[in-house]
């Protein structure tokens, strides 16, 4: 939350119990999991069993969370880090491709995105 306070572009490795729902008017990507293989997103609901892979060493964690989901992401979490380094991620484009993004996880429930003060709803009705 320091990167919003201060509108630093920010990029967000995302899971848990939900997914980013405020919006400052500064660029961000947020990296998605596949919630069927990394489980998350639970609201008010019971987290998922943590996972542990020891031949990584790791911990047991959010499946969201774990070395396996961060190496099926780093593609997109390196490109996307470029789009925002490199300032070509505007604000309306990263909303737009984010709930584009959170849509399709969802498989298109636009009833379960929500955000602080509605700021995803111009972006699901185009």
């Amino acid at each position: 939350m320091a990167a919003l306070a201060v509108g630093t572009p920010w990029l967000c490795l995302a899971g848990n119990r939900w997914p980013e729902y405020f919006y400052n008017e500064v660029p961000f990507y947020s990296v998605l999991p596949d919630i069927e293989r990394f489980p998350c997103y639970t609201g008010l609901d019971p987290d998922p069993a943590p996972v542990r892979a020891d031949s990584d060493g790791e911990c047991p964690r959010s499946p969201s969370m774990c070395a396996e989901r961060i190496r099926t992401d780093l593609a997109e979490l390196v490109a996307a880090a470029g789009l925002l380094r490199e300032r070509k991620l505007p604000y309306p484009n990263a909303m737009a491709g984010h709930f584009a993004r959170l849509l399709g996880l969802y498989r298109g429930d636009s009833s379960r995105i929500w955000s602080i003060d509605a700021a995803h709803k111009p972006y699901l009705s185009a």
